[in-house]
């Protein structure tokens, strides 16, 4: 098991919550409750809302206890290097004579 929801492991130890229960209040299943807690998939910002008010998390503590996921990380590492492309123009219209206008691609 990865170390990335210690603090929300150690929570649920020190109230005798299981992952079950974590289900049933969120409205999921096990198995979207295991996704999240492998690393799978991210938790949504009204899971850890939920889970904050559980655990009575301060709202600005959400961050210690949903660490962003180690892809997300390097993303920002590496954001300054980042090339934006500037979307192409849309041509200009050929008006033909008195008709109406289109586009030459």
């Amino acid at each position: 098991m990865k170390k990335t929801y210690i603090e929300i492991i150690k929570k649920m130890v020190e109230m005798g919550i299981d992952r079950q229960y974590l289900a049933e209040r969120l409205g999921k299943s096990i198995t979207y409750v295991n996704a999240r807690f492998d690393g799978s998939f991210s938790w949504t910002l009204d899971d850890m809302y939920q889970l904050a008010v559980l655990f009575q998390i301060p709202v600005e503590q959400i961050i210690d206890y949903f660490p962003p996921r180690p892809a997300l990380r390097k993303a920002k590492d590496l954001d300054k290097n980042l090339i934006f492309i500037t979307p192409l123009k849309k041509p200009e219209p050929v008006i033909e004579s008195g008709v109406s206008w289109r586009y030459d691609a």
